[in-house]
């Protein structure tokens, strides 16, 4: 997968933090992405979710305390409207989130997060089935 326009480069202390301020503990294959690909957008941006054909994943928020869009401050701008164990990790272009559902029955799953009403549709078991899912 290609990945384009990343934001600021972070290291392994960085990400570190951020799971540490989220509570949380990402799985390998998504912080390999961001330690390389910290905000990027993917060149295949089109998904399918359970429900919906035809969604878009526009970029990953940033781990970067420092640039727009970070994960922090997204997640502390929407946790009161987040079902528990929601953290979001893609924006799309309509202020929707793919996030990770890290609550005991979701084990880790992506979901969509809609911001309108609040509703959740299931994207995958793993952020590389996810990824492996993106079309143009």
């Amino acid at each position: 997968m290609k990945w384009i326009l990343a934001k600021t480069k972070i290291n392994e202390q960085n990400f570190k933090n951020v799971e540490q301020e989220l509570g949380v503990e990402f799985p390998s294959d998504f912080k390999d992405t961001v330690l390389e690909y910290n905000g990027a957008s993917p060149q295949n941006m089109i998904y399918d979710t359970k429900n919906t054909k035809g969604r878009v994943a526009e970029y990953l928020l940033s781990f970067s305390s420092n640039d727009k869009d970070n994960i922090i401050d997204t997640y502390n701008m929407i946790k009161e409207r987040l079902e528990k164990g929601l953290i979001p990790v893609i924006r799309d272009p309509f202020g929707n989130f793919i996030c990770f559902n890290f609550s005991k029955e979701a084990n880790g799953e992506l979901v969509f997060w809609n911001h309108e009403n609040n509703d959740v549709e299931y994207i995958s078991k793993t952020f590389l089935e996810f990824v492996g899912k993106l079309y143009d």
